[in-house]
């Protein structure tokens, strides 16, 4: 059956299902961070008393979705309820659901005909990878420098996380951040997110593009995240060209998905 989750109250097992897989369910993370404000409606999919699935409907107006696909597959060879599923997604009226196309291939039958285009990929770089060689350029970014990082993304992002969440993650130790700085200025930065699985926020000013500064952020953030497996999403042809020169692969895609008229 499919429950309603009211906002803010998000169950211990529907954030561990969330939390599970930071990579594919990264924005649904940050949400979660900032006390699910960002979701008009929340729906869980239950099968074995645990959480097969989560249907998050922003403000936004776009659908993100989260799921267990072990226990999804178990609970669609075994259900006798699929219709609820096929209904509560009929009727939630999204303008887009944006889905990790593995999770897609496990929703489209309950989907009708739709439209789907392809976004940014999304990215691993093994744990046990070779190490990086870290330039003395990159140093740390604290908590009170992070306005210049916010002035950074708002020149070259439509749109990044707020400076009061990158100074939540800094000082919880969720993640790190790493830097370049030129004449007396914050050239190239680097993130990471979720106890450092998640590379986030590489950016670097138009004036010192092409100058190697991103990749020697990334570098170090490799070098002091910790080891591990660790993931990115891009969708630029220059940042993807970085990411695989650094070893990483790509293992899923972004879907916009719409409903066919």
């Amino acid at each position: 059956m499919i429950y309603e989750v009211h906002e803010g109250r998000i169950a211990s097992d529907l954030r561990a299902l969330i939390y599970a897989d930071p990579a594919r369910n990264y924005f649904i993370c940050m949400a979660a961070e900032e006390g699910m404000r960002a979701y008009r409606d929340i729906y869980v999919l239950k099968y074995q008393k645990r959480p097969a699935l989560g249907l998050f409907y922003r403000k936004s107006g776009n659908l993100q979705v989260a799921i267990d696909r072990e226990l999804f597959k178990l609970y669609k060879g075994a259900s006798t309820h699929l219709r609820s599923l096929e209904e509560k997604l009929s009727q939630i009226p999204f303008k887009e659901m944006i889905v990790p196309e593995s999770t897609f291939a496990h929703l489209a039958a309950f989907m009708g005909e739709t439209t789907e285009r392809q976004g940014a990929k999304l990215f691993k770089l093994k744990g046990d990878s070779e190490g990086q060689i870290k330039s003395d350029e990159v140093v740390p970014i604290l908590a009170e420098s992070l306005y210049e990082v916010d002035a950074l993304y708002k020149r070259v992002f439509s749109g990044s996380a707020s400076l009061a969440y990158m100074e939540s993650k800094l000082i919880s130790g969720r993640g790190i951040a790493r830097g370049i700085w030129k004449d007396g200025k914050l050239a190239s930065v680097a993130q990471t997110d979720f106890d450092n699985r998640i590379i986030v926020g590489v950016a670097t000013a138009p004036e010192y593009q092409g100058r190697g500064f991103a990749k020697a952020c990334v570098k170090a953030i490799l070098t002091d995240a910790g080891g591990g497996d660790v993931y990115l999403q891009a969708d630029d042809l220059r940042a993807i060209g970085l990411y695989k020169s650094l070893g990483f692969e790509a293992f899923d895609t972004v879907l916009h998905v719409t409903k066919s008229r």
